[in-house]
């Protein structure tokens, strides 16, 4: 069997053992617990009403199916926990709790001369702002999808001309027309933050060996100076980009050549937007504003190792 057969089996017996968790009442609290945090110790398992052998056959097949890891004194849901705990309990709870109003918005359906626009303004004075339920009435646009350099380039620069308020990006690229398309945004007060990989100046260093003197090479490492754009450097694995946290694009390296594109999507909704608003603050609060202090004490690949941090592991996702 090639090694994509294995990952497939892998991949069918998570799910199954998944699907068998979610019918578990048991491992359904401890799933719902872990989205906060459960406390590690003795006391924790009688406060539930569970026997230890059943509390901890519970967790300890909530890690193998990797929806809940050990961090500290506490069980923690992990992404993928987070994502089947939102999408697979939190909706059905949330659509039993608002049974009465589906039917009406079913009901709604069927009556001729509505339009999808008219059943969309009745679902949202139904259901509140924000539910996973209004998210699902309210239909938003599908992805729109790109697979080459060329169209993440104007996608962004698109994105960006239309927003209103705020851009924020953090970017493994350097496009002029990006710069630019941002500088733009900036002056006509549209606040902008930007975060820059670091491993791209630091390569581009290293290419061109300069000496101590960095005056030179301002412009590679301060490209939106004074544009009125915050401007960071940090590092991550792929590059996203949100818009007035109504737009969220994101991009998918390629896991064998991590460097290079491969595609990219571009979201219209808050879920997204959401969540990727969170991977943004956690990366700016830890980027630095001055590569230079980075590059004088450190040769590239010191600085690089130095700062890297990969979104997956930051402490404050």
């Amino acid at each position: 069997m090639n090694k994509l057969g294995l990952v497939n089996e892998d991949l069918k017996r998570m799910l199954k053992e998944t699907y068998k968790l979610l019918a578990n009442e048991d491992a359904l609290l401890l799933l719902k617990l872990a989205q906060e945090g459960l406390r590690t110790g003795k006391a924790t398992p009688k406060s539930l009403g569970l026997t230890e052998r059943r509390y901890y056959q519970r967790l300890k097949q909530l890690i193998r199916t990797k929806l809940v890891s050990k961090e500290g004194h506490f069980y923690k849901a992990t992404e993928l926990g987070k994502i089947v705990f939102q999408t697979q309990v939190r909706i059905l709870e949330e659509a039993l709790a608002n049974y009465n109003r589906i039917v009406a918005i079913d009901r709604l359906k069927q009556v001729p001369g509505l339009s999808n626009q008219d059943i969309e303004v009745v679902s949202k004075a139904l259901l509140s702002e924000g539910s996973y339920l209004s998210e699902y009435f309210m239909k938003s646009e599908p992805p729109k999808v790109f697979t080459s350099f060329e169209e993440l380039t104007t996608t962004v620069v698109e994105a960006v001309q239309r927003a209103k308020k705020e851009v924020r990006l953090a970017t493994r690229y350097v496009d002029q027309r990006v710069i630019e398309a941002l500088a733009t945004a900036g002056k006509r007060g549209i606040k902008v933050s930007v975060i820059t990989d670091m491993g791209i100046i630091l390569k581009r260093m290293k290419i061109l060996k300069p000496s101590s003197e960095f005056k030179a090479f301002e412009h590679l490492l301060y490209p939106l100076k004074d544009t009125g754009v915050n401007f960071r450097y940090s590092a991550f694995p792929f590059s996203f980009l949100l818009v007035d946290d109504k737009e969220a694009g994101i991009e998918l390296a390629d896991p064998v050549f991590p460097d290079n594109f491969i595609i990219g999507f571009l979201f219209r909704g808050r879920g997204i937007a959401e969540v990727l608003s969170k991977k943004f603050a956690a990366l700016w609060s830890e980027a630095t504003e001055d590569p230079l202090a980075l590059i004088r004490k450190a040769s590239p690949d010191e600085a690089r190792n130095k700062t890297r941090h990969p979104i997956g592991d930051s402490k404050t996702s």
